[in-house]
């Protein structure tokens, strides 16, 4: 399989801690005056990874079967992999597969819209790791009083990888252009999606499941309200996916 890309060392501490894949939002918040910020060596890897380790994992080619150790990244869209000789590298995508399972979960590549968590029913309905990440200039507040903060820039992986419609530019580094200290807030939790016509609609809230399917609006509120559904718990996105499946058949 070709190698793509030999990643740096610190990644490879991931296999060290128990397996443990995102039930719902994670976040990182840390501060810099760097210029350019890699965003990898700032944050917390449990942000940037669905996986707290490298994770066996079996992807299924179309005349072969490959055994790897994965872990997948998040605000980049990739898998990475451990190959048999401990090398960490981007799975090719070049190289088309079925399906990627690992630690019970079943993956899909779409092209446009990268990588989907295959969820058992008959709609086109998917979950999608979200990452997302607001820098703030730092400014110095008056005597006495706490330093303000200024937005100046704001990043969602699902809305650029959409915007660019699969010429995906993934997150590597961010310019700081304001010379002064500068505040990330980096988060990521698994996101609803339902993908129709190679359009992708996330949906996070109860209005929007309205919209797109034409439940009823009280039939959706109803079952929020009975299963306690958290938008930002993998495990309720699930069920939630399952009403919807159910509603419409």
């Amino acid at each position: 399989m070709k190698k793509h890309l030999v990643l740096p060392f610190f990644l490879l501490a991931l296999i060290l801690s128990a397996t443990n894949a995102h039930a719902q939002t994670r976040k990182s918040i840390f501060r810099t005056m760097d210029r350019t910020v890699n965003i990898d060596e700032k944050a917390d890897t449990t942000v940037l990874f669905l996986f707290d380790k490298f994770t066996p994992a079996v992807v299924y080619y179309p005349q072969e079967i490959a055994y790897l150790d994965i872990n997948y990244k998040i605000f980049t869209d990739e898998m990475i992999a451990i190959h048999p000789q401990k090398d960490a590298m981007v799975l090719s995508t070049e190289v088309k597969f079925d399906s990627i399972i690992v630690a019970e979960k079943v993956f899909i590549y779409d092209p446009t819209h990268g990588y989907l968590q295959k969820l058992d029913n008959s709609l086109p309905l998917y979950i999608k790791m979200q990452g997302d990440y607001a820098m703030n200039e730092i400014t110095q507040g008056a005597y006495g009083s706490n330093p303000a903060s200024a937005s100046m820039r704001n990043y969602n992986s699902i809305d650029n990888r959409t915007a660019t419609t699969g010429n995906f530019d993934p997150l590597k580094n961010v310019q700081n252009t304001s010379g002064n200290e500068v505040e990330f807030t980096v988060t990521s939790q698994p996101t609803l999606v339902y993908i129709q016509n190679n359009n992708m609609t996330t949906l996070k809230n109860r209005k929007s499941i309205t919209d797109v399917f034409g439940i009823k609006s009280s039939d959706v509120r109803s079952f929020i309200r009975s299963e306690n559904i958290d938008f930002d718990n993998s495990n309720d996105l699930i069920k939630l996916a399952q009403f919807i499946n159910e509603a419409l058949n």
